[in-house]
Parts: C-alpha cells; sequence; structure tokens
C-alpha cells in the first residue's frame, strides 16, 4: 500500500476467481492487515513438456482454496487452505504417449487432505469493522412486456 496514501479499507480483504492463491500482509500506517487470495475453485491447467519438441500438454487438476478467520486473543488468525481434489480425466493416446513419464502422479487419498498453505496474525480492533453501513441501490428491472404487445 502506498505510504502517502491513508488506509479507510478494511483490515481484512478476501477475495477470489484471479486464479492464482495469495495471502499478503502490508503494513499500512503503523498497522498489519491481510489480503487474502483464494485463487479459483475452477478447473486449472498445467503445462507439462512433452518429448521430441512437440508442443507442450495441458493437464488439468483442481485446487480449492479457501480462507479461515478467527480471533486468537488480541489477534485475528487468517489461514488460507488448499483442498486438493482428484480429477478422472484420460488424455488422449497421442498427448499420453508424449508425456511418458512426465506427467504429474495421480493424487492417492493422504494427498487429498486440507492443509495450510501460509498464514498471518493480524492486530483485532474493536470497532473498525462497525462503520456505518452504506446503503447500495439495487438495479431496477426491466418492466414486463404485455403478453399483447407485438416483439420486434
Amino acid at each position: 500500500w502506498p505510504a502517502e496514501e491513508s488506509w479507510t479499507g478494511a483490515d481484512l480483504f478476501v477475495y477470489g476467481h484471479t486464479h492464482t492463491q495469495a495471502l499478503t500482509q502490508v503494513v499500512c500506517e503503523g498497522t498489519r492487515r491481510a489480503f487474502a487470495n483464494t485463487g479459483t475453485w475452477t478447473r486449472k491447467v498445467i503445462s507439462v513438456r512433452a518429448h521430441l519438441r512437440l508442443p507442450p500438454v495441458f493437464y488439468p487438476l483442481y485446487e480449492l482454496n479457501y480462507v479461515t478467520v478467527r480471533r486468537v486473543g488480541a489477534a485475528i488468525e487468517v489461514e488460507l487452505w488448499e483442498w486438493p481434489k482428484s480429477l478422472d480425466y484420460r488424455l488422449p493416446w497421442t498427448e499420453r504417449l508424449a508425456t511418458i513419464g512426465r506427467r504429474p502422479p495421480r493424487l492417492q487419498l493422504d494427498d487429498m487432505r486440507p492443509y495450510v498453505v501460509d498464514s498471518v496474525m493480524i492486530p483485532f480492533r474493536p470497532g473498525v469493522a462497525r462503520r456505518e453501513a452504506v446503503a447500495i441501490p439495487r438495479p431496477q428491472a426491466a418492466p414486463r412486456r404485455e403478453e399483447n404487445e407485438a416483439i420486434g
């Protein structure tokens, strides 16, 4: 966070849908704050180098990431978790042949347990999150067409 700008946001900001998980701690105005990015819950692909100078083969995988937040005394503990998921996907025979010995191993049952990727502690500051709520106007639905109205 730029030192010349004052911080008016929350102490913890959780977001996702960027396809890359991350837990970042910043110090602004002398106070630790955190940004937690859960990444994505959709299928991703990793590039696997093929033999014989063939183009790479893209192997699908799932990384389910989530954030847990809990108060620990005078602090807030933020943990970024990953839960590996097995994906039953069979590559076409040409891609299997091109990547013999280079494909990632199949996940075993012990590999599919959730684990902590990263964690940070930020100070618990009572009352900071209790600002007045800002009313966000809801978009108005389009008016319904009458059944006898001509379309076009």
